[in-house]
């Protein structure tokens, strides 16, 4: 090789490493570029930065959730309002017994008045809607009308209470003359106990009540009005579930699950939003180059091309007219019930409610023995622990004060056994109890298991029923033995007659 073919292959090999050199310094600007910026995006998250997360500012969650946030959540969020009357719907299923005595063949005077009352007032059903209304917010209350000397001014305690004594007078006869309920973003409260030898320290003593006139007239500009009035806590109840620090607040019941909501609520809002815009497919017509500049040199066309575009995202114009060749472009819907489920489930957990049963009345039909067991249970624990000694007792004695209801020492509150079979449920126990008493009487199984074993172990059954089960049982077979002796006997003897005659 020639002394000019080496020096022209040296220059060659120079520009080749140069070039090498230069993708590779691009390459590296590009990775440390495209790192940084996934590090940033990744800090924003994780608050590595700045050692603070912002998860919720990220995914636009609030930061502080309003009553007016839990109340929007409540009227206009299918899932929002299901896990509100969640509880409370499924604690009142069955309306409660309320009693002076166990002797159902005489109703007292007590129990009379308490079945005049739900029947003119729908005591239960105010009970529930209360229950129902104070968990959107911290707290609810009920609200007793009555035809006391002081109703005119309902801001004064209720005729017949005395403040300094903090007692009743025994001898009311005050008429019921409505009942409401009212949730916290209706309520503010003015005026607190504060006298520490109260035993209502820290307690409400006068609340103001916002609500709508249904008697004025709302037009298309101008909705109902509301008023305001002003309650003395003597003339209602106050209803707080979840409470942990405070008897007075308890938790709202969206408050755990408000960012899933909001996930579901994007989801739900996307998912309609993307059908609406891509569940049929779009004809755009393309322009020549000659045409597009026509269009930009004119603000009429310009303004024609945005309103035809204005319409193709959002109405159900699917084409777009102009010059040139056609094109269809296919819209994508992607199917959103993976991510609705995580949330679904997310929710489920936190709420401590079985999945089926969260989805209502369709699904529970199939949700498992444990899981009804379970629930059942929560639900009695609520009832016995909540609803008994937090909302009816303290109801009925605010009744009982007032004179409504005749005064007594004592009265009993029960609610259904919620794991009483049902009668399909009961034939379908039957039968299979049935089949398993018949296969360990066929299979002669009493010299592995006796009797007596077999229904105290398998059936639970108390000793005194299997004695019984099993004399019964013994009778029946020594009953059915003789019968059928006496039915061989007349047999035997018809035989011998015919063959004597013979």
């Amino acid at each position: 090789m020639s002394g000019d073919n080496k020096a022209e292959e040296k220059t060659v090999l120079a520009h080749v490493s140069n070039a090498i050199s230069n993708v590779e310094m691009f390459a590296m600007n590009h990775y440390h570029s495209v790192s940084n910026a996934i590090r940033t995006l990744f800090d924003r998250f994780t608050g590595s930065v700045d050692g603070k997360k912002d998860i919720n500012n990220e995914c636009n969650y609030p930061s502080q959730i309003t009553l007016s946030q839990y109340k929007e959540i409540f009227d206009r969020e299918a899932i929002g309002a299901r896990i509100v009357s969640l509880l409370p719907e499924e604690s009142w299923a069955d309306d409660p017994w309320i009693y002076e005595t166990e002797d159902v063949s005489q109703q007292t005077e007590f129990e009379r008045g308490i079945e005049i009352l739900n029947d003119e007032h729908s005591l239960y059903e105010m009970m529930l809607r209360a229950d129902i209304l104070s968990k959107i917010g911290h707290y609810g209350i009920i609200v007793f009308g009555l035809n006391d000397a002081n109703n005119i001014d309902t801001s004064l305690p209720v005729e017949g209470y005395d403040e300094a004594s903090e007692k009743w007078n025994e001898n009311l006869s005050h008429s019921l003359l409505y009942i409401r309920a009212y949730s916290e973003p209706s309520i503010t409260i003015d005026r607190w106990e504060t006298r520490t030898n109260s035993p209502r320290f820290g307690k409400p003593v006068i609340y103001s009540v916002t609500y709508k006139d249904y008697l004025s007239e709302a037009t298309t500009t101008n909705p109902l009005e509301t008023k305001t009035m002003k309650f003395h806590w003597t003339r209602c109840h106050h209803l707080a579930d979840n409470c942990l620090d405070s008897d007075t607040k308890g938790t709202p019941e969206l408050k755990p699950v408000y960012n899933n909501v909001y996930n579901l609520r994007k989801i739900y809002g996307a998912s309609a939003e993307g059908y609406w815009k891509n569940a049929f497919p779009s004809l755009i017509f393309e322009m020549s180059p000659e045409a597009a500049a026509k269009i930009n040199a004119s603000e009429t066309l310009k303004g024609a091309i945005k309103e035809q575009l204005e319409r193709l995202s959002e109405s159900l114009q699917k084409y777009m007219v102009g010059t040139g060749s056609v094109k269809t472009v296919a819209g994508t819907i992607n199917d959103p019930t993976p991510h609705i489920a995580i949330q679904l489930q997310a929710i489920c957990i936190a709420l401590e409610v079985p999945w089926r049963i969260f989805l209502g009345s369709e699904e529970a039909k199939y949700a498992s023995a444990e899981d009804k067991k379970a629930w059942n249970k929560r639900l009695m624990r609520r009832q016995t622990k909540y609803i008994i000694p937090k909302i009816i007792r303290p109801v009925i004695n605010r009744l009982m004060d007032y004179g409504v209801l005749p005064r007594v020492e004592k009265f009993s509150v029960e609610f259904p056994d919620l794991n009483k079979l049902t009668p399909e449920e009961l034939a379908e126990s039957a039968e299979k109890k049935t089949k398993a008493l018949a296969l360990y009487t066929q299979s002669n199984l009493e010299s592995i298991m006796t009797r007596e074993d077999y229904y105290s172990i398998i059936w639970g059954f108390d000793d005194e029923l299997i004695q019984q089960i099993i004399e019964n049982a013994d009778k029946n077979q020594k009953a059915y033995s003789g019968d059928e002796q006496a039915l061989t006997q007349d047999g035997n003897d018809t035989g011998s007659v015919d063959q004597s005659a013979q």
